[in-house]
Protein backbone atom coordinates (compact mmCIF):
# COMPACT_ATOMS: atom_id res chain seq x y z
CA UNK A 1 0.00 0.00 0.00
CA UNK A 2 1.25 3.66 -1.23
CA UNK A 3 0.60 6.48 -2.53
CA UNK A 4 2.21 7.82 -5.75
CA UNK A 5 2.16 11.87 -5.46
CA UNK A 6 3.36 14.21 -8.10
CA UNK A 7 3.79 17.94 -8.19
CA UNK A 8 6.87 20.17 -9.27
CA UNK A 9 6.71 21.48 -5.76
CA UNK A 10 8.91 19.32 -3.19
CA UNK A 11 7.57 21.54 0.05
CA UNK A 12 3.53 20.23 -0.98
CA UNK A 13 5.18 16.29 -1.32
CA UNK A 14 6.66 17.38 2.06
CA UNK A 15 3.23 18.67 3.35
CA UNK A 16 1.20 15.56 1.66
CA UNK A 17 3.82 13.19 2.79
CA UNK A 18 3.99 14.21 6.47
CA UNK A 19 0.04 14.26 6.96
CA UNK A 20 -0.42 10.75 5.64
CA UNK A 21 2.11 9.64 7.70
CA UNK A 22 -0.23 10.22 10.01
CA UNK A 23 -2.44 7.09 9.11
CA UNK A 24 0.69 5.34 8.11
CA UNK A 25 0.68 5.57 3.94
CA UNK A 26 3.38 5.87 2.81
CA UNK A 27 3.78 8.25 -0.23
CA UNK A 28 6.36 8.43 -3.42
CA UNK A 29 7.42 11.35 -5.14
CA UNK A 30 7.01 11.48 -8.47
CA UNK A 31 9.90 14.59 -9.92
CA UNK A 32 9.04 15.68 -13.16
CA UNK A 33 12.12 14.30 -15.24
CA UNK A 34 10.34 10.30 -14.02
CA UNK A 35 7.33 11.17 -16.32
CA UNK A 36 8.64 8.39 -18.96
CA UNK A 37 8.87 5.76 -16.06
CA UNK A 38 6.11 3.45 -15.65
CA UNK A 39 3.96 3.56 -12.91
CA UNK A 40 5.04 0.08 -11.67
CA UNK A 41 8.88 1.24 -12.29
CA UNK A 42 7.83 4.55 -10.12
CA UNK A 43 5.68 1.60 -7.52
CA UNK A 44 9.47 0.02 -7.49
CA UNK A 45 10.88 2.68 -6.71
CA UNK A 46 13.48 1.43 -9.48
CA UNK A 47 16.59 3.29 -10.17
CA UNK A 48 16.18 4.41 -13.47
CA UNK A 49 17.75 7.10 -14.65
CA UNK A 50 15.00 9.06 -16.19
CA UNK A 51 14.23 10.88 -19.56
CA UNK A 52 14.06 14.91 -19.39
CA UNK A 53 10.14 15.03 -19.34
CA UNK A 54 8.33 18.06 -18.60
CA UNK A 55 4.71 17.79 -16.89
CA UNK A 56 2.35 20.79 -16.04
CA UNK A 57 2.35 22.03 -12.58
CA UNK A 58 -0.79 20.22 -11.17
CA UNK A 59 -0.96 17.78 -8.74
CA UNK A 60 -1.83 14.48 -9.45
CA UNK A 61 -2.12 11.15 -6.60
CA UNK A 62 -1.84 7.61 -7.78
CA UNK A 63 -3.39 4.85 -4.95
CA UNK A 64 -1.82 1.48 -4.86
CA UNK A 65 -3.14 -1.46 -2.95
CA UNK A 66 -5.51 0.35 -1.17
CA UNK A 67 -8.74 -0.37 -0.21
CA UNK A 68 -12.02 1.98 -0.83
CA UNK A 69 -12.07 2.67 2.83
CA UNK A 70 -8.44 3.67 2.72
CA UNK A 71 -8.98 6.09 -0.51
CA UNK A 72 -11.93 7.82 1.39
CA UNK A 73 -9.73 7.95 4.28
CA UNK A 74 -7.23 9.77 2.70
CA UNK A 75 -9.17 12.11 0.70
CA UNK A 76 -11.56 13.15 4.03
CA UNK A 77 -7.91 13.74 5.62
CA UNK A 78 -6.85 15.96 2.58
CA UNK A 79 -9.99 17.85 2.78
CA UNK A 80 -9.62 18.41 6.52
CA UNK A 81 -6.79 20.38 5.84
CA UNK A 82 -8.32 22.20 3.01
CA UNK A 83 -6.07 19.85 0.09
CA UNK A 84 -7.47 19.69 -3.15
CA UNK A 85 -5.96 17.08 -5.53
CA UNK A 86 -8.62 16.84 -8.42
CA UNK A 87 -6.37 14.16 -10.89
CA UNK A 88 -6.77 10.74 -8.52
CA UNK A 89 -6.54 7.39 -9.93
CA UNK A 90 -6.02 4.01 -8.92
CA UNK A 91 -3.45 1.43 -10.26
CA UNK A 92 -4.88 -1.15 -12.54
CA UNK A 93 -3.88 -4.35 -14.27
CA UNK A 94 -4.46 -1.88 -17.46
CA UNK A 95 -2.29 1.14 -16.52
CA UNK A 96 0.22 -0.41 -14.71
CA UNK A 97 2.75 -0.84 -17.45
CA UNK A 98 1.59 2.65 -18.69
CA UNK A 99 4.13 5.42 -18.48
CA UNK A 100 3.32 8.48 -16.16
CA UNK A 101 3.33 11.00 -19.01
CA UNK A 102 0.02 8.73 -20.65
CA UNK A 103 -1.68 8.14 -17.47
CA UNK A 104 -1.27 11.92 -16.49
CA UNK A 105 -3.05 12.57 -20.10
CA UNK A 106 -5.76 10.19 -19.99
CA UNK A 107 -6.05 11.66 -16.26
CA UNK A 108 -6.49 15.46 -17.89
CA UNK A 109 -9.03 13.92 -20.76
CA UNK A 110 -11.10 12.24 -18.48
CA UNK A 111 -11.43 15.47 -16.36
CA UNK A 112 -12.23 17.41 -19.24
CA UNK A 113 -14.65 15.16 -20.64
CA UNK A 114 -16.83 14.28 -17.05
CA UNK A 115 -16.66 18.18 -16.60
CA UNK A 116 -18.30 19.02 -19.56
CA UNK A 117 -20.30 16.32 -19.16
CA UNK A 118 -21.69 17.80 -16.28
CA UNK A 119 -21.81 21.11 -17.82
CA UNK A 120 -24.27 19.39 -19.64
CA UNK A 121 -26.52 18.12 -17.47
CA UNK A 122 -26.93 21.30 -15.90
CA UNK A 123 -28.33 22.84 -18.98
CA UNK A 124 -30.51 19.98 -19.73
CA UNK A 125 -31.40 20.28 -15.80
CA UNK A 126 -32.61 24.16 -16.64
CA UNK A 127 -34.79 23.47 -18.85
CA UNK A 128 -37.21 22.82 -16.03
CA UNK A 129 -36.93 26.75 -15.61
CA UNK A 130 -38.13 27.75 -18.58
CA UNK A 131 -42.00 27.76 -19.69
CA UNK A 132 -42.16 27.21 -23.70
CA UNK A 133 -45.72 29.09 -23.73
CA UNK A 134 -43.25 32.51 -22.66
CA UNK A 135 -41.37 32.35 -25.66
CA UNK A 136 -41.67 33.43 -29.28
CA UNK A 137 -42.11 29.67 -31.32
CA UNK A 138 -39.34 30.16 -33.50
CA UNK A 139 -36.96 30.88 -31.15
CA UNK A 140 -38.43 27.78 -28.96
CA UNK A 141 -37.83 25.02 -31.72
CA UNK A 142 -34.11 26.55 -31.58
CA UNK A 143 -33.83 25.39 -28.34
CA UNK A 144 -35.43 22.69 -28.14
CA UNK A 145 -33.73 21.11 -30.75
CA UNK A 146 -30.07 21.97 -29.18
CA UNK A 147 -31.59 20.54 -25.94
CA UNK A 148 -32.44 17.42 -27.63
CA UNK A 149 -29.27 16.94 -29.34
CA UNK A 150 -27.72 17.76 -25.69
CA UNK A 151 -30.36 15.21 -24.30
CA UNK A 152 -29.13 12.62 -26.81
CA UNK A 153 -25.67 12.97 -26.51
CA UNK A 154 -25.96 12.67 -22.63
CA UNK A 155 -27.33 8.94 -23.47
CA UNK A 156 -24.92 7.67 -25.43
CA UNK A 157 -21.16 7.51 -25.65
CA UNK A 158 -20.40 10.95 -26.65
CA UNK A 159 -16.95 12.53 -27.02
CA UNK A 160 -15.41 15.52 -25.16
CA UNK A 161 -15.98 17.98 -28.58
CA UNK A 162 -19.64 16.55 -29.11
CA UNK A 163 -20.15 17.37 -25.38
CA UNK A 164 -18.92 20.77 -25.33
CA UNK A 165 -20.58 21.82 -28.92
CA UNK A 166 -23.80 20.53 -26.95
CA UNK A 167 -23.01 22.74 -24.10
CA UNK A 168 -22.46 25.95 -26.41
CA UNK A 169 -25.21 25.05 -28.73
CA UNK A 170 -27.90 25.16 -26.02
CA UNK A 171 -26.53 28.27 -24.32
CA UNK A 172 -26.80 30.30 -27.94
CA UNK A 173 -30.30 28.94 -28.32
CA UNK A 174 -31.08 30.45 -24.68
CA UNK A 175 -29.40 33.16 -25.04
CA UNK A 176 -31.53 34.08 -28.14
CA UNK A 177 -35.06 32.62 -26.83
CA UNK A 178 -37.37 35.59 -27.59
CA UNK A 179 -40.05 36.69 -25.32
CA UNK A 180 -44.28 36.63 -26.34
CA UNK A 181 -45.39 40.32 -26.10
Amino acid sequence: MKILYYNTSYESFQQISALLNTINIPVVWIQQNQGYLTIDDLIKQAPIIAEPCTLPDISVMIFHEMSDEQINEVIALLKQHGITIPYKCIVTKHNQTWRFVKLFQELIEEHEYFNTYEQLKQCIAQVSELHEADYCEDSWKQYETAFMIGYFLLQKQSSVDELKSAVQAINTAKAKLSKKG
